[in-house]
This record gives structure tokens, sequence and C-alpha cells, in this order.
């Protein structure tokens, strides 16, 4: 897997035996690359000066990694505009995405896109991400599917809107401060869908997600968690428009079923 560097969780670093005085003022996009590579997150930070929230988006509570299937990877149309000089297109900036497949109980596909540096707003539709991660039964719609899909901001899922041909990812422009992370989610066939945390870089992973499936008038999702460990799960209901979430607080290493509904419950 790709291994990226260390990284300073916190800017500042006392102390430090660094003449010119570095800082490092972009953590938070060092630790979603680092997550996304599929790689080690190695936090190099002085004892006592690490961010514990930032480094915790990463994984759970024992350290285990929640991270997609495979390491991001640029997209086509940032592959075009630079070998093109922009000529033909494309994007201009960084513009990575992969996905995270959760097997049973039928493929269903979640998209991670990440935008960095991008200079003028860019549409990524479904098929350029099923082209990209690989379509799969119940995934994000592409060409000539009527699957269905959402997409949000990473860690807002009040932001989580319709994602299909007619209404592609619309990638902002950003730089490396405020660069862009989204998440797609398929939508069941009673119109509800899977979230996942909102407080993860990857916020749907195989090191947390066993399976879901739809029941009546909602979700039903198997997830893995740690002794002392809270998990919240949001889900949105594609018919109200509202986002709903479920958490459990595991006693011990433990697999829990969230099932959300009008009310989200977990059964340890």
């Amino acid at each position: 897997m790709p291994a990226k560097d260390g990284f300073w969780s916190t800017a500042v670093q006392s102390g430090h035996p660094y003449r010119d005085n570095r800082t490092e003022p972009h953590s938070a996009l060092h630790a979603a690359v680092a997550t996304l590579s599929r790689g080690p997150v190695t936090p190099g930070d002085k004892i006592g000066s690490f961010n514990v929230s930032l480094i915790m988006r990463s994984c759970r509570t024992d350290g285990r990694l929640l991270q997609p299937d495979t390491p991001a990877l640029a997209l086509d149309a940032q592959l075009v505009h630079v070998a093109a000089g922009g000529a033909a297109g494309g994007v201009n900036g960084e513009l990575w995405a992969t996905s995270t497949t959760v097997s049973v109980g039928g493929a269903k596909r979640h998209d991670h896109v990440l935008a960095v540096n991008i200079s003028v707003p860019y549409a990524v539709a479904p098929a350029e991400l099923d082209a990209h991660c690989g379509s799969s039964t119940g995934s994000t719609g592409s060409t000539g599917s009527t699957a269905a899909a959402v997409v949000f901001d990473s860690g807002n899922f009040s932001s989580a809107r319709p994602f299909d041909a007619a209404h592609p990812l619309r990638v902002r422009p950003c730089g490396l401060g405020d660069f862009g992370l989204y998440h797609t989610a398929p939508v069941l066939p009673n119109g509800w869908a899977l979230l996942g945390e909102a407080s993860k870089w990857v916020p749907v992973s195989a090191a947390r997600v066993l399976s879901y499936g739809e029941v009546a008038g909602g979700v039903v999702a198997r997830v893995v968690g740690v002794a002392g460990e809270v998990v919240e799960f949001g889900f949105f209901d594609t018919a109200t428009g509202q986002v709903h979430t479920a958490s459990c607080t595991f006693a011990a290493a433990a697999t829990a079923q969230l099932v959300v509904n009008s009310n989200g419950t977990c059964g340890l």
C-alpha cells in the first residue's frame, strides 16, 4: 500500500529542532490523505501535543484504521487536464476517489471523493465514479442504471442530496486548508440510505460495517466496536429528507445491530 510520511496533528510543536521554525497548518489534510491512502497513519507530534480528536477520525478506539477498500487515486479528469495542459478540459487540481463496498446482503458501494486545490467548480457524474471505482449491484448509479444514491459533505449529514446523472456532485473551488471531502451512499429500495459515521474520514468501512439492509420503514446495520467505544451512525430518509441517528456504547468488544426508522435503537 502507499505510505504517506509522518505529520503533525497540531500546528505548532514547541522545542522542535528545526531552525526554520516550521509549523504544520494543514494537519487535517495530511490525516485525511493518510487515511485514504490505505497505508499507515503516522502522526509524529511531540508527546503531549497530539490532537486526539483529529487522529481519531482515522480509526476506532483500539487503533484499527477505518479506511476504504483501495487507495484513493486521481480521477481521469485530473490526468487528462495534466497530460493535455488543460487543452482537453478535465479538472485543474487534485481530484481523487476510492470506495468501500459492503458485500453481505447485496453489494452496496460507498464512494469517497477528495478535492484539493481545485481552481474552478467541477461536476462529477455517477458514471465517472463507476468507471473509476467499478460498479456493483445496488451501488451508485451508472450510465444506463436506475440505481439511486445520495451524496454529502464529510461530517455534515444535513448536506445529503440526490446523486444521479441529473444531479452530479458539484465540487467547489478549494485550497489546502478548506479541501473538499465528499461521500456517496446508495439508496435502498425502501428509500433509505446508510450514511455512516460523521466523525470519521471514511464513514463506511469494512473494519466497522459488516452488513446492512432495509427493514420496514428503515435500515438495519451490523457494526463492530470495542469496549467503551461509542458508535453513532447516520441514516437518510429520502422520502422526508430527514437524517436519523442510532448509537451504541460497547461494554465489550462485540457486534451490534443498529436499527433506525422513526427511532434509532441499538441491540448488542
